[in-house]
């Protein structure tokens, strides 16, 4: 069990380094255009980003949700 928590973790982490890069190249548009007001193709790059961002987040909090039910069985376990 202990093997699965630590590849599961493994891999939700990279997964919160792939949302930090998208989170960046996001807030890196959003500086640039501080009025919100962007040209059609930024917005067209800018919301694909935002939905890439939104897929991933879903698919990593479902993650996060099964390892903590590993860990809460692992915990559950005697000692």
């Amino acid at each position: 069990m202990d093997a699965q928590l630590a590849s599961q973790r493994a891999t939700i982490d990279a997964e919160r380094a792939q949302l930090a890069s998208v989170q960046a190249r996001v807030s890196a548009i959003e500086a640039q255009y501080p009025s919100h007001v962007l040209p059609p193709d930024v917005y067209v790059t800018y919301q694909s980003l935002v939905d890439q961002y939104n897929a991933m987040a879903r698919d990593a909090d479902a993650k996060v949700t099964a390892y903590n039910a590993l860990v809460s069985q692992r915990n559950a376990l005697p000692c």
